[in-house]
């Protein structure tokens, strides 16, 4: 319950900073709203001490700036801004290195724990780093991180004809879970095969390394699941819906476009993690679902032509004013 609770706040901060920075007008009024979400998001930040919600703001501020800067002068000359954003980046670099030093403090890591967790043979020049203070651990973490998730893609994709496919049990296993409880029990044969399924394989690449099971990109993770010509197919499907949801934002800027086009933007920018393994990502699409119902845009009579909007002429929105506020 923790866990989904957890996920529903996170989720809600981060759909209210994009609102706020989409519907910015430059007024007191839109410049408290911004100020009410951004604390927020540092107060979960500081409150979990973990890399993972500050990525996602970052990401949620840079694709909300999108279409932020199409009415807004104070968000444009932000976003145009490069040593205001360079000072940012290094003030975030900082905080994740003091983060760190906090880790390394009270939970006394080393570059063993790096070795042990993500099975190195040969830790090279992460042994190092890790003994040259906050900095060269965080260094050698980011390396860490980058290195193992290329392994455990080339690792699904050596694997892939020794396993079963699970089509999408990873995927749903939220849904899946609830819809058992909601229903007492049914169809817990075929779900228990399923889920069987999924474990062995598993237990397949655990056999391998013991943080095989961890990050493979987004898409090492689909073609584990779904096979390669079905991930191919997914891929194509996927990014041409995103492509669709971007387009529909441009030609009807209302704010559950914007909101929905600015989540898929966000998350198609994760370099390392699958975005549908994150709970409050789903609980984000929930949000932006209960909003498309209560303001539902009418149905353009016009073909849809994209604007000459922030992202062409750097000009207004002028159609959103109204609806985004």
């Amino acid at each position: 319950m923790l866990f989904l609770l957890d996920g529903a706040v996170l989720a809600s901060i981060l759909v209210g900073l994009t609102w706020s920075i989409i519907g910015y007008h430059d007024d007191r009024r839109s410049f408290n709203r911004f100020i009410i979400f951004i604390s927020l998001s540092v107060l979960y930040v500081l409150s979990t001490g973990s890399r993972t919600p500050l990525i996602g703001v970052i990401l949620t501020s840079i694709a909300a700036m999108t279409y932020g800067k199409g009415q807004s002068q104070r968000i444009r000359s932000v976003s145009r801004n490069f040593k205001l954003i360079a000072s940012l980046g290094f003030c975030l670099i900082v905080f994740m290195i003091l983060v760190t030093s906090s880790r390394m403090e009270f939970e006394g890591l080393s570059s063993s724990v790096l070795v042990v967790f993500f099975d190195i043979r040969e830790p090279g020049v992460i042994d190092w780093l890790a003994d040259q203070g906050a900095a060269g651990f965080f260094t050698a973490t980011l390396i860490t991180y980058a290195a193992s998730t290329f392994n455990n893609a080339i690792i699904r994709l050596q694997e892939l004809g020794f396993i079963t496919v699970s089509l999408g049990y990873k995927f749903a296993f939220f849904y899946i879970s609830a819809l058992q409880k909601i229903t007492g029990g049914l169809l817990h044969d075929e779900i228990a095969r399923w889920r069987d399924l999924a474990t062995i394989n598993n237990e397949h690449l655990l056999a391998i390394s013991p943080a095989a099971t961890q990050w493979a990109t987004l898409f090492g993770d689909v073609i584990w699941d779904f096979g390669v010509v079905l991930t191919f197919l997914l891929t194509f499907v996927a990014f041409y819906i995103s492509g669709l949801v971007v387009r529909r934002a441009s030609c009807r800027p209302n704010l559950a476009n914007c909101l929905l086009s600015s989540v898929i933007i966000s998350q198609l920018m994760l370099p390392l993690v699958n975005p549908l393994l994150s709970v409050h990502v789903h609980f984000m699409m929930f949000i932006i679902a209960v909003i498309y119902l209560a303001k539902r845009p009418r149905a353009a009579s016009q073909p849809c032509v994209i604007p000459r909007t922030a992202l062409t002429s750097g000009q207004p929105l002028a159609p959103a004013s109204s609806l985004i506020r």
